[in-house]
């Protein structure tokens, strides 16, 4: 009842897609696998996107793709979660992407050449509601 509610809260009333991104702390995703399969949530498919290894969860909602976050781990927020709209992940560049070559032979540090590659910038989520934060409740 809970994941369907978790779906329904993240997929309805706010103008999103309909596959969305869920990051979650460790014992977020082993709570999510012991949950028992119906016909109305699924969730053995694995899928690859953007190069990582997702698990599916179909609901009558929508789509989540379920990932693994050490940060709420790292955080001690291994219960929570967040569910990401990636239509509305925005990446924004303060300085751009550069490529320096360093001669280390000329300073006299090592007898060879080194390459810095170098970028600021950060992700930033727009249309809030198209989002949603999983927190355990207590």
């Amino acid at each position: 009842n809970d994941l369907v509610a978790l779906c329904k809260q993240a997929f309805q009333h706010n103008a999103g897609s309909s596959r969305k991104i869920l990051l979650a702390g460790s014992d977020l995703i082993e709570a999510l696998h012991k949950i028992d399969r119906t016909r109305v949530i699924s969730s053995e498919k694995a899928v690859t996107k953007w190069g990582l290894d997702f698990t599916e969860i179909h609901s009558k909602f929508g789509t989540l793709y379920v990932l693994l976050s050490e940060v709420f781990d790292q955080c001690g927020h291994e219960y929570d979660g967040l569910v990401i709209d990636p239509e509305y992940l925005v990446k924004y560049v303060h300085v751009p992407f550069k490529v320096e070559r360093l001669d280390l032979r000329k300073s006299g540090q090592r007898n060879t050449e080194a390459v810095v590659a170098t970028e600021a910038s950060c992700l930033a989520l727009r249309h809030p509601k198209s989002h949603v934060r999983v927190t355990r409740s207590v």
